[in-house]
């Protein structure tokens, strides 16, 4: 009736990703490269695949995320009260699928609209 085992599925799916992980480092170093790109066009001097940019308004964070979204850029609105009053922050995250393409086309838009 109870059972404490994984299920079969969990245990081979688990399997897949272990196998798959170390062979990724070629995937790990693009998205180091990719980091630091993101890092430059914020300004936040670092190389993680996940950067905020602080924007201290709720209205203004939602507007500058639609802005980005109408240029093809999907970059998502962190507001009160998942962070403190007055850090509301855009949220970026990359991936390895993505390219330098995707980073030049980031700096673009932000330029366009509003000054880093």
């Amino acid at each position: 009736i109870f059972s404490t085992a994984l299920a079969p599925v969990t245990v081979s799916w688990s399997e897949h990703v272990l196998s798959r992980v170390v062979e990724m480092d070629a995937e790990r170093a693009h998205l180091q490269q990719l980091g630091c790109a993101l890092g430059q066009v914020l300004g936040t001097g670092t190389d993680s695949h996940i950067q905020p940019y602080i924007v201290g308004d709720a209205h203004r964070v939602m507007a500058l995320s639609h802005s980005l979204l109408e240029d093809g850029v999907k970059v998502l609105p962190i507001r009160t009260p998942t962070v403190p009053p007055h850090t509301e922050r855009l949220r970026f995250s990359l991936s390895a699928a993505m390219s330098p393409d995707d980073i030049s086309l980031l700096q673009s838009s932000m330029n366009k609209i509003v000054t880093l």
